[in-house]
């Protein structure tokens, strides 16, 4: 048997859990990976939702210990990553996000809205991105925003989805 909480990834627990589920896959009928993040208690009683609530509005709330301790995640990246995952992670934030189409006279530009489509257990996320045409080097692009549809579990069937896709192509006019 074997129990741990998730911490950063290049740790012994994180080897450990990835040995696990490998394991789980071959040998079955010997070992069984199970996890969970903080649902499971509170549909049971044990969390109340009024304590992960002040926990979320306090200001020394931090997003990646949220991760790890209440929804069972594994953060940071691997030492060799071509990328410095906390460093990204601590600058991701925009400036100047815009809600809706704001277009200023003189100035051409417009906007495309991505959006990935998210399957069982993950968020569907939208890009808003205004790109303001150049003759000279062709096309400068900024991110503006960035959306989460569906963040209840009661929003995060397709036809809800849609709805705030839909609110999102009505404010922004891509």
């Amino acid at each position: 048997m074997w129990i741990t909480s998730a911490s950063e990834k290049n740790t012994f627990c994180y080897d450990k859990t990835i040995e696990m589920m490998e394991q789980a896959i071959l040998r079955p009928s010997k070992v069984f990976c199970w996890g969970f993040d903080y649902r499971i208690p509170v549909l049971t009683g044990l969390l109340s939702k009024d304590f992960l609530t002040e926990l979320k509005l306090s200001p020394t709330f931090n997003e990646l210990g949220f991760a790890k301790e209440y929804m069972s995640r594994f953060v940071g990246g691997s030492d060799e990553a071509w990328f410095d995952f906390e460093k990204l992670y601590n600058n991701r934030k925009l400036v100047n996000p815009e809600t809706h189409e704001k277009l200023r006279d003189g100035i051409e530009s417009f906007y495309i809205i991505s959006v990935d489509v998210a399957r069982i257990g993950c968020q569907t996320v939208a890009t808003v991105l205004k790109v303001f045409p150049n003759t000279i080097d062709g096309y400068k692009i900024n991110l503006v925003n960035i959306f989460i549809l569906g963040k209840t579990l009661e929003e995060k069937v397709f036809d809800k989805q849609v709805i705030e896709l839909k609110r999102l192509i009505r404010d922004f006019n891509p």
